[in-house]
């Protein structure tokens, strides 16, 4: 049902409970969680763009964004967030360069 997640979880790029994970294994342990299949990841993308499109316009899409997300698109990466409850946010130290 959309808008019903897991509690909230924070994941951050590098080293997570010990070990590295990086953006692909974090988009597939949040997928996990919410015990959604791809196809169900995908329609909910859909719905969250507001189309009425079949989900073989997108299945591919998504698949490529979910094991390869470095190499694909921000909002391809951005949608799959949204879609799963999440949102991105950059955060750069106060004491970080600005030449």
């Amino acid at each position: 049902m959309p808008g019903q997640f897991p509690p909230a979880l924070e994941y951050h790029w590098g080293d997570i409970a010990g070990r590295r994970m990086d953006t692909a294994a974090i988009l597939a342990q949040r997928l996990q969680a919410l015990g959604w299949t791809q196809y169900r990841l995908t329609k909910e993308v859909i719905r969250l763009k507001g189309e009425d499109a079949p989900v073989t316009r997108y299945n591919s899409s998504i698949k490529t964004t979910l094991n390869n997300p470095e190499n694909s698109k921000f909002e391809n990466v951005r949608d799959l967030v949204k879609a799963m409850g999440g949102e991105i946010v950059i955060r750069f130290p106060e004491d970080y360069p600005v030449d």
